[in-house]
């Protein structure tokens, strides 16, 4: 009987000791890994990509759309107050801008316009600012990317042909 206590100790000491590596890795191996960025980071690289395709040859009445939907879309990202009337001058403008836009950029475009639509049709108190942000932000980055391809000239490239 007494041979049994200490074979007794010896497993509980090894289930602890493999208790505490486990939840040692778990925790190693849950944690960030430096690929999470603020809300505030997204939109600032968003808004640098945007400006810095922004400059450059662009039609003038797309210049025209494009300053004025990043006046709004500044205003929403700078967490100020935005109104519904504000959305739906958002997706006015990208709506004009989608019948420019290359081929592979107007459904992620056309998806933004559905989402500030929405927004502009929302109850007043039920948006959640952050999301109007980040939604600031993929608008940004949306109209950066096709500014960084076919610069919103594809009905021009289309009458040369």
């Amino acid at each position: 009987m007494f041979h049994c206590i200490p074979k007794h100790r010896c497993v509980q000491f090894y289930c602890a000791r493999l208790l505490l590596f486990v939840i040692a890795i778990t925790c190693i191996a849950c944690g960030p890994r430096g690929e999470t960025r603020s809300l505030d980071e997204v939109v600032a690289n968003a808004r640098e990509l945007f400006y810095s395709n922004s400059e450059g040859k662009l039609a003038p009445e797309v210049k025209e759309e494009l300053v004025e939907v990043a006046k709004r879309l500044d205003m929403v990202a700078s967490n100020s107050n935005s109104s519904a009337q504000n959305a739906a001058d958002i997706a006015r403008y990208l709506d004009q801008l989608i019948a420019k836009a290359g081929y592979t950029s107007r459904p992620a475009l056309g998806e933004l316009f559905n989402q500030w639509t929405a927004l502009a049709n929302a109850p007043e108190g039920t948006i959640y600012k952050p999301s109007e942000r980040l939604l600031a932000a993929r608008t940004f980055f949306a109209l950066g990317s096709e500014l960084e391809g076919v610069r919103f000239s594809l009905e021009e490239r289309e009458k040369k042909l």
